[in-house]
């Protein structure tokens, strides 16, 4: 039977847009035979409509007639009006289909235009552009319906009000992510991107208020999806450039309109008085219109919009909730998103609507409204003051260092105009505030309209009052031009401090009400003394004296969860490295503990016991650190590389410590990470991933660009930072560059029947592999393959600068036997004579008589950290070439057998020495030189 009523929907749909193709009894029949009866009457019934919608066309009254009588769709009066409902109106792409989807037939009840109410809100139906601009007629029709009771209504734009909808561009759009506030509600943050974005507006889809509802909740909850969103919002849409911009029609329906009271107030507010453009996909928070206005805002193209409306009888009850703020904006300020269940939960009588393009809806001054959408749309919105409009009993916006955020209208900008006294327009104003009550006060004022993110933008309209020669009582004796109120005090005062701290500081886009205290603390991740914290933390890791027996590859194994908790046990947490040592340890004993939830809300307190038992803790020192994991794990989930740049040891010049981020809020947690979706937090977070990656024994090390040079960090712009911080990528094969070389010479005795150019280090006879008879194999790939064994590690030994410790899976025993392959050398192979230093080696081709030198291989921008290896006169381990998959490789291999802790040296002869010998063996050839001359002597 839902299908049928589907179905039936769907028929009068078509028959009211005048696109219904009338099928045949026997169609009908086919999509239930079982119900012929449905059959006849679903084609009696489109019949009957097609000729009511005609005869109104021709302007007749088509009488009840038997048809109509049989069906009982009629809700409203239809006037005698020529141009009220035509095909041609009806069948507007643009136009929502939703609206017109139920035709009315006439009724005496006293109401003057055509009208039908759907999921409880009524929609009008002007029969011209004239009658669309007439508010207070639209709004005394829509009253006699349920419009008082509601607070909001809709109309459908006539024909004459359309024009050509474009796609609409905007420099900058804002995205979206949601937390819990300390209430528990859902509470929506904005953060602002400078992008240039083009919004091309999708076809509406056919949906329910009620799946679509569910829908944006779920959106709501997803951070992935939320994030993904970008709505464009303030754009000025008030002349025809701006409007062709947006992609609007150059003609607003909206704008002007007559019986405005806010023609006659003391001040013009853009977004208030004037239209703004809305792009994109997006969410409005919970709120009710500045000042008592009402709003009307259009749907061009695009959407469908949710709309869930308060009843205004039921705005006591959400006003009534615990909030931080006084004032008639307090939901806005604090951009809860309420469910539907939880509205139902307070007992609060709503309305759940959509809008179609074409369609308008109007809320009173009083109306709580929240919604949103996914299909992209074009839209447009402005408020409007009717003629029993007034300002009295408004709880203005607190203005001041600790007034409400965003930026807050007086009610004395907005007072009628004295006789002979002009409007102004505040983008033009200079000198004083008009009134008293605000000459003392600091925020300038911006309008946020419906449709956007509460008190979303920026930018600081409002200016003060221009200086008039035909009336100067109100200007004090002044010729000077001051400057706008700041908006936002504490913060710019928060961020000029963090800029004279550090001129690097990198500050992230923000969206006011951020607070200060928050934004201090992600400024100092992101500054330079964070980097240099940074530095000094993989310095101390390449200390000599550093164990390396504390880490544990973490692979959710229980056993790998009691060692991570015994090496905690172990730490003294008196030195940088040792701090940031345990905020890691417990980072992953707090993800470990989640993981073992399974999405319960806490673990199972027996797993807990024989954790706690197998460790060898006591309860409450397992749940300190835990609990300060969950808090890191909090804070840092989806930047876990910013752990290594937190200033909690070298804590000056921010003076911040540990305690600033693990004692923060959850509003302010919410924040944070929010603050933390910037481009340069990305890319630090990279790095530091890398670094904490290298900290398991079984990673290869990782070597920073910044190692082999000498930085000056302040010196460098924050993208230079970032490419001396990157690390050191490399590849397992060798790097052949042809083309970089273009004259690149063919070597001595390069046999003729081998083509040149080509890979010097290809093997010019059989066998083509040492380890296979094939002459094509994948031996490299498979039998160098990286092990799973616990790899050596880049250290630091005083004046020989970098090299290279070898680790044994057992402290203190082999590490490699003799023999034992150990890793492989690559790097880029470039021309003979290129390059010179101790990071470049000759590779002398085997296969060519007198073995002459081919080419170079570079080590020093890539490679493995195998590379960095010392010289010693006498070497641990040796590099030989071996035919591997038809190339000559590099491969490092034991000497003899290395232990654990011992220096992984090769020898590298004296002439690729740029100086003495620094190897300190017993028997240096250095040495052993120098005690033969003097004893020839």
């Amino acid at each position: 039977m839902d299908a049928d009523c589907d179905l039936f929907e769907r028929f009068v749909r078509a028959a009211s847009t005048g696109s219904l193709r009338l099928p045949d009894e026997n169609q009908l029949l086919s999509l239930d035979p079982g119900a012929p009866e449905l059959a006849h009457a679903l084609q009696d019934f489109c019949k009957a409509i097609a000729k009511f919608v005609s005869i109104v066309a021709e302007n007749r009254d088509p009488g009840p007639g038997p048809d109509l009588e049989r069906t009982e769709v009629a809700v409203g009066n239809v006037p005698d009006r020529t141009d009220l409902v035509s095909n041609q109106d009806l069948q507007r792409p643009t136009t929502s289909t939703e609206s017109v989807e139920r035709l009315p037939t006439p009724c005496d009840d006293g109401i003057e235009i055509t009208y039908r109410i759907r999921d409880g809100v009524v929609t009008l139906l002007p029969k011209n552009m004239q009658e669309c601009r007439d508010l207070p007629f639209l709004a005394e029709q829509a009253c006699k319906v349920n419009a008082t009771e509601t607070g909001v209504f809709k109309y459908i734009l006539s024909t004459d009000c359309g024009g050509g909808v474009s796609s609409g561009q905007a420099t900058s759009a804002w995205s979206f992510s949601s937390a819990r506030s300390d209430t528990g509600r859902t509470c929506l943050t904005y953060h602002q991107h400078s992008e240039s974005v083009t919004v091309v507006p999708t076809d509406p889809l056919e949906t329910e208020p009620q799946i679509l509802a569910a829908e944006l909740e779920n959106i709501v909850s997803d951070f992935q999806q939320l994030s993904k969103m970008r709505y464009c919002t303030d754009l000025p849409a008030q002349t025809e450039e701006q409007r062709r911009a947006c992609g609007l029609p150059l003609r607003s329906p909206i704008y002007p309109l007559p019986h405005n009271q806010l023609d006659k107030t003391l001040y013009e507010v853009d977004g208030l008085h004037s239209p703004y453009g809305y792009l994109g996909t997006g969410f409005f928070t919970s709120h009710r219109e500045d000042q008592n206005t009402w709003s009307i805002n259009v749907l061009h193209k695009g959407g469908p919009v949710l709309w869930l409306t308060v009843d205004p009888k039921y705005a006591p009850v959400l006003e009534g909730l615990e909030s931080r703020w006084s004032c008639d904006q307090k939901l806005r300020h604090e951009r809860w998103y309420f469910t539907t269940s939880e509205l139902e939960r307070l007992g609060v009588s709503y309305q759940l609507f959509l809008q179609y393009p074409g369609e308008a809806v109007v809320l009173f001054g009083k109306t709580y409204h929240q919604g949103g959408n996914i299909g992209s749309k074009v839209a447009e919105a402005v408020n409007y003051a009717p003629p029993s409009w007034t300002v009295e009993g408004y709880k203005e916006c607190r203005r001041g260092s600790r007034g409400c955020p965003g930026y807050p209208i007086p009610n004395a900008y907005l007072r009628f105009l004295q006789p002979g006294e002009a409007q102004r327009r505040q983008s033009d104003d200079t000198g004083h505030e008009p009134e008293e009550d605000i000459a003392s006060q600091k925020h300038p004022n911006q309008k946020a309209i419906t449709q956007m993110p509460a008190k979303l933008s920026r930018r600081a309209v409002l200016k003060p009052p221009e200086k008039r020669k035909s009336d100067r009582s109100h200007l004090p004796n002044t010729t000077k031009r001051r400057r706008s109120p700041d908006p936002n005090p504490a913060l710019t005062q928060m961020v000029q401090y963090l800029q004279k701290l550090d001129p690097f500081c990198v500050i992230p886009p923000y969206d006011p009400p951020v607070s200060p205290s928050v934004l201090k603390l992600v400024a100092a991740i992101l500054s330079r003394p964070a980097i240099v914290s940074f530095c000094n933390l993989v310095q101390s890791r390449r200390h000599t004296e550093t164990p390396l027996s504390c880490w544990v590859a973490d692979d959710g194994d229980e056993r790998q969860l009691e060692l991570r908790l015994h090496n905690l046990g172990r730490i003294q947490a008196q030195s940088h490295l040792d701090k940031f040592i345990v905020r890691i340890h417990e980072f992953e004993l707090a993800r470990h503990m989640e993981h073992k939830r399974k999405g319960r809300i806490r673990n199972d307190p027996q797993d807990i016991k024989n954790i706690v038992k197998r460790s060898g803790w006591d309860y409450q020192k397992f749940r300190r650190h835990e609990s300060r994991g969950r808090k890191w794990l909090e804070l840092f989930k989806t930047h876990p590389g910013l752990l290594c740049f937190l200033l909690v040891d070298d804590h000056l010049p921010f003076e911040v410590s540990c305690t600033d981020y693990i004692d923060m809020s959850a509003t302010d947690i919410s924040t944070f990470r929010a603050l933390l979706a910037c481009e340069y937090a990305n890319r630090l977070n990279a790095i530091g991933a890398k670094f904490i990656e290298s900290l398991s024994p079984l990673a290869e090390d990782v070597e920073f660009r910044w190692e082999a040079e000498k930085v000056c960090w302040q010196k460098l712009s924050p993208l230079e930072a970032l490419e001396c911080l990157s690390p050191i990528t490399w590849e397992v094969d060798n790097i052949y560059s042809p083309e970089k070389y273009p004259g690149w010479e063919r070597p001595p005795d390069w046999p003729t029947y081998k083509e040149w150019p080509t890979n010097p280090m290809v093997i010019l006879n059989h066998p083509q592999c040492e380890l296979c008879p094939q002459t094509q194999c994948s031996c490299y790939t498979t039998k160098f393959a990286r092990a799973e064994s616990v790899q050596p590690r880049i250290k630091n030994y005083a004046d020989k600068g970098r090299g290279i410790r070898a680790v044994a899976g057992v402290p203190g025993q082999v590490a490699y036997v003799e023999g034992e392959y150990i890793g492989v050398l690559s790097g880029e192979i470039v021309p003979t004579g290129t390059h010179h230093g101790t990071m470049i080696m000759d590779f002398n081709h085997p296969d060519i008589l007198c073995e002459p030198v081919v080419c170079q291989i570079d080590f020093a921008k890539r490679g493995p950290c195998l590379r960095l290896s010392n010289h010693s006169c006498r070497p641990s381990a040796r590099v030989k070439a071996m035919k591997v998959s038809g190339q000559y490789r590099l491969i490092m291999t034991a000497a003899r057998d290395i232990y654990d802790a011992e220096e992984i040296t090769v020898d590298f002869k004296r002439s690729s020495l740029d100086g003495p010998c620094l190897c300190g063996a017993r028997r240096c050839r250095e040495r052993v030189t120098e005690a033969r001359t003097s004893t020839d002597r």
